[in-house]
């Protein structure tokens, strides 16, 4: 999916009773009148703006995921030309001098990612204020869009950083490991891992997708 824009709105067509179309049962619970504007404020504004950042943030990652995937095949494959015999045997106390830069380069991605990481959460900080903020009005089981109040929305974001923030811990120990792997199956086990992020699971993907459909991004 591409890059979402603030400001991006979809235009919703409105029932008419005359066309002989079923009004919608409304919901007991209080909602905001947000759904049909076109230019939102306030909490509504704030909200799916954040959904918006989170999942712009998530593609920044997947990039870097792929960067830092490319930069530990060149570490591998100058590991294998000028460290490893023919055996698969290590020359000790031989680390080639472009490994130096290779490595430099890896953890460089490790810190953009440890960035995007801390925006995350930075994003979850705004909106538990936004929380707060429907507690003292009484509006916390408010129903911002279609279905999901506040508390849903920061949910969400502990979900998405906890997967985020076990993965980090991941990347940060191949970083700072893979130039010194002793053996080619090490050095596959940490090329496989970094690719691969065990720790962001499937559900990831859907919760992204289900924080821009329910603010009316997609």
């Amino acid at each position: 999916m591409d890059e979402i824009t603030k400001s991006s709105t979809k235009n919703r067509k409105h029932t008419d009773e005359k066309d002989g179309t079923f009004s919608p049962v409304k919901s007991p619970v209080p909602q905001y009148d947000g759904r049909h504007q076109g230019n939102l404020t306030g909490i509504l504004r704030k909200v799916k703006d954040t959904a918006a950042d989170v999942h712009n943030q998530l593609l920044k990652w997947k990039k870097l995921n792929t960067e830092g995937s490319n930069i530990i095949s060149e570490i591998a494959n100058t590991k294998i030309e000028k460290v490893f015999n023919a055996e698969g045997e290590e020359c000790e106390n031989q680390l080639p001098a472009t490994l130096e830069s290779h490595c430099d380069r890896l953890t460089s991605v490790y810190h953009s990612m440890e960035k995007i990481v801390e925006k995350l959460q930075q994003m979850r900080a705004a909106l538990c204020s936004v929380q707060t903020l429907s507690q003292h009005k009484g509006g916390e089981d408010d129903i911002l869009f279609h279905t999901w109040n506040v508390h849903d929305f920061v949910v969400t974001m502990d979900q998405l950083i906890e997967m985020y923030l076990s993965e980090l811990k991941l990347k940060k120990s191949i970083a700072e490991n893979v130039a010194h792997a002793e053996n080619r199956q090490t050095m596959m086990f940490y090329s496989a891992a970094w690719i691969h992020e065990p720790y962001v699971e499937d559900s990831a993907q859907m919760l992204v997708e289900s924080l821009i459909t329910e603010t009316g991004h997609k």
